[in-house]
């Protein structure tokens, strides 16, 4: 030592004589009331301040012992160089791993006795993390692992399940409004251009033809873009001539891309379709066919090899897709637990005619989800779904009617009855929660099994005045003993989300310690109570989910004719947004050709990204029109995701 006097923080040397004090009080060698002897708080204050000058070369191991026989303290590993020869003279009891002595001699600590209880003298050294001084400041984000951050900033954004990312939302849609979010993500900082890039193709919705050359010529260059895309959805619209084009790009796409395992296919196609002659060709390769796990298709799109896909656990089709398998041959979808039936068509009448023995001859022996997604006025889609539950009604868990997508027009409703419902209730038994619209006759239904119900209507009455939660009161108590919870589905919401909202926020989530929860996404915002789960943003609507031109109950007050003026005068508006090419949905990430290499990637600055190298003029195109945003006031950690 110098001889110079060395303060030692009084903090840490509380710290030291309290794990001595532990120590003597462990051996029994000294009484309660112990004072430290001059020279031992002498060799404390010198070995301290030895390690403070030699932590920066000492081989520092949080997970060795050195000089203490305090069990619970894990002090890092120290060599016999960070001891000077004033300290090991007067060290009596040493107890230390291999390790400690591998650069030393033990007889540099002088006389080691270690059955001299009496006169034991254990020194506990500060972890690494107390050397730290007070003033250190937290880790930043760049030290945040990896896989973390991909995390924490996937549930900053909104799940694909919640949004819907169809053109016909428009500009100030949720899923635009999120793919913005996105896209601000990754121009933070270099440190999260990563991980956010890799949310961007996870999943990739496809509303232009000509994204889908660009997006296999992307992936084509790399095949870590390859590897992330579990999820695509083809949204755009077709003319006949560019039918080959679609075909072929996505079957090279699929076969590019070896982790995925959800398809939506619902273009919009120019001219009839018919569900007899089927709209959608083979162009799932058959290396994909056993990893597809979800295929969503729109109406009047069929796929007559559907059951090709042996490990499918949830499909979205029109009814007409069972109508005509190869050979007349049923189908066997063995683990499939969630099915979603649309009767869309005006030719579905005629075609079920031959339903009922397709229908005898499905084999789903793992259904438990069903949704049928008809329109109020179709008497013959109602009868169809009591058919479909003769046979497959005994097992089902959960039920849903989706008639969101046509507009409630007055007088057309009165096929989807209390009494309808009664008939399908009687045929599922084992049923636990039934989604329904608003119907007449709610309050008589009948069940023994059922614990939940799901009411999808308006959050508010045409006055403005939120209406009466459901009580089932009177006969519905004795008919449904074991109901538990009876919910308002917001409409608007519904529509948006589909039948999977009930499924995301179940009513078993809500408990007396938390009975209302929320979630705040880039135009979305949630809330949900026991007994309703509704859309924030649009409180400000009398009555939403329905625009003017829709509900004529929304004209008894008002000038129906400037109502439909101010109608026309909107979409005159958007059209000519759209012929100018303003686009703010633009998901130009699948106009790509590559992505950054490291030593590109290294020399971008922490407050700007630059594009990919990217070639052609489409993709000049889309990355001069790539919008640029800042993220202001976003709380990523508080944020708790449905699931």
């Amino acid at each position: 030592m110098d001889g110079k006097e060395h303060e030692t923080p009084k903090e840490l040397l509380t710290l030291l004589e309290g794990s001595l004090r532990c120590c003597l009080r462990y051996t029994k060698a000294l009484p309660r009331n112990f004072s430290y002897p001059d020279h031992v708080r002498s060799i404390i204050k010198s070995l301290h301040e030895e390690i403070m000058k030699t932590a920066g070369q000492a081989n520092l191991d949080e997970n060795q012992d050195i000089v203490t026989n305090l069990t619970p303290v894990t002090p890092p590993l120290l060599t016999t160089s960070a001891v000077t020869e004033s300290v090991q003279s007067e060290v009596t009891h040493l107890d230390a791993t291999s390790r400690f002595l591998s650069d030393g001699p033990k007889e540099a600590f002088g006389p080691i006795e270690s059955g001299r209880c009496e006169e034991v003298q254990t020194v506990a050294l500060p972890t690494k993390c107390e050397l730290q001084p007070e003033n250190a400041q937290p880790a930043s984000a760049v030290s945040i692992p990896y896989e973390l951050l991909v995390h924490i900033l996937d549930l900053a954004c909104a799940p694909s399940s919640l949004i819907d990312p169809h053109i016909r939302r428009g500009p100030k849609s949720a899923w635009s409004q999120n793919l913005r979010f996105q896209k601000a993500l990754a121009s933070v900082c270099k440190a999260w251009w990563e991980p956010a890039h890799e949310l961007l193709y996870h999943h990739v919705v496809i509303r232009r033809l000509e994204q889908l050359p660009l997006l296999f010529r992307t992936l084509l260059d790399n095949a870590t873009l390859r590897s992330l895309v579990k999820e695509i959805s083809v949204l755009c619209h077709i003319v006949t001539g560019h039918r080959r084009l679609l075909d072929l790009s996505l079957a090279m796409i699929l076969s590019a891309c070896p982790n995925i395992s959800r398809i939506a296919y619902n273009p919009t196609l120019d001219g009839p379709i018919s569900p007899v002659t089927g709209a959608v060709p083979d162009f799932v390769p058959k290396e994909r066919l056993s990893q597809i796990i979800h295929i969503d298709l729109g109406a009047l799109h069929t796929v007559p090899e559907l059951a090709r896909f042996s490990n499918i656990t949830l499909l979205s089709c029109d009814a007409g897709n069972f109508a005509h398998a190869l050979d007349d041959k049923p189908y066997t979808f063995r683990v499939l637990e969630e099915l979603r039936l649309s009767w869309f068509s005006p030719i579905v009448a005629t075609v079920f005619k031959k339903f009922s023995p397709v229908v005898s001859g499905l084999h789903l022996p793992a259904l438990r989800r069903l949704t049928f997604l008809l329109q109020w006025n179709n008497v013959e889609a109602s009868v169809n779904c009591g058919r479909f539950l003769d046979w497959h009604g005994s097992q089902l868990r959960f039920l849903a009617v989706d008639s969101t997508s046509f507009p409630r027009i007055r007088g057309l409703s009165k096929s989807l009855t209390g009494e309808v419902v009664q008939k399908w209730l009687d045929k599922c038994p084992m049923l636990e929660h039934l989604v329904v619209p608003r119907i007449e006759g709610m309050k008589l239904l009948r069940h023994p099994n059922l614990h939940s119900i799901d009411i999808v209507d308006d959050v508010y009455n045409k006055d403005g005045t939120q209406p009466t939660p459901y009580t089932m009161s009177g006969p519905t108590g004795n008919g449904v003993p074991r109901l538990r919870a009876t919910r308002l589905l917001d409409c608007a919401l519904f529509k948006q989300v589909g039948p999977t909202l009930p499924l995301l926020i179940p009513p078993e989530r809500f408990t007396t310690a938390r009975p209302v929860m929320s979630w705040f996404y880039p135009g979305l915002m949630i809330c949900a109570t026991e007994h309703v789960v509704c859309s924030l943003d649009m409180e400000c609507l009398r009555v939403y989910g329905f625009s003017l031109s829709e509900d004529p109950d929304l004209w008894e007050e008002s000038d129906g004719e400037k109502n439909m003026e101010f109608m026309e005068g909107v979409n005159e508006h958007s059209e000519s947004r759209d012929s100018e090419g303003v686009d703010s949905d633009d998901e130009t990430y699948v106009y790509e050709s590559g992505s950054l290499s490291e030593s590109e990637s290294s020399e971008m600055s922490d407050d700007a990204v630059s594009e990919a190298g990217a070639e052609g003029p489409e993709v000049d195109q889309a990355i001069a029109a790539l919008d640029t945003f800042v993220v202001v006031s976003w709380v990523i950690g508080t944020i708790t995701r449905p699931s």
